[in-house]
């Protein structure tokens, strides 16, 4: 049987970076440092409210494998989503045993990647760590992320780590519409005057 772990955490600051920069963030809005917690047959979620206005948001964490995850070929699959959309954004297999394959960093079932691969440390047989981030399209106010790991295998999340990208000002597109505008109108100006043009 699935259970589910539920936490709610308010947010913790602004706005973190600029539309187009996807290399990461500079400050998080949520951030547990180390290990959020070791699961079994469970779905952690968590639920972070009254987000400031944002156009992307940037999710990180360290996944941990223990144990006998055998892969594609088994099920043995881990997923990411968030706010339950119909595809979720991580949707992968990992395999700790020689000779298995794994989808990871590819999707499942498409995959097929040697045991542990683009793990940042790694023991065969007992456990591996990898690196996780991507950024998603989301506007709304508040967000909830699911991590749910294969039904009987043994999981840790760690240094999780929510950011919102920035939408940009309307002030500011309106300005650089402006001055765009006024700079035809000032050529069209000089140009009728090089011709003697009448108003």
């Amino acid at each position: 049987m699935l259970t589910t772990v539920l936490v709610s955490a308010s947010v913790l600051g602004g706005l973190i970076f600029a539309p187009g920069d996807n290399t990461g963030p500079l400050e998080p809005i949520y951030y547990e440092q180390g290990v959020v917690g070791t699961f079994h047959n469970e779905t952690y979620s968590l639920t972070l409210e009254n987000l400031p206005t944002h156009s992307d948001i940037w999710v990180g964490f360290n996944l941990e494998t223990i144990g006998n995850w055998q892969g594609t070929a088994s099920g043995d699959v881990f997923t990411f989503n968030y706010d339950n959309n119909l595809v979720p954004p991580v949707l992968t297999s990992f395999a700790n045993a020689p000779g298995f394959s794994q989808a990871f960093p590819d999707r499942y079932p498409d995959g097929t990647r040697p045991a542990q691969y683009l793990a940042i440390t790694a023991t065969p047989n007992e456990s591996a760590l990898y690196v996780n981030a991507g950024q998603y399209p989301h506007t709304a106010d508040s967000v909830t992320l699911t991590f749910t790991g294969a039904s009987d295998k043994e999981w840790i999340l760690s240094n999780l780590t929510v950011s919102l990208v920035a939408v940009p000002e309307p002030s500011s597109f309106a300005l650089a519409l402006f001055a765009g505008l006024s700079l035809l109108g000032v050529r069209r100006q000089r140009e009728c005057n090089a011709r003697s043009c009448s108003p």
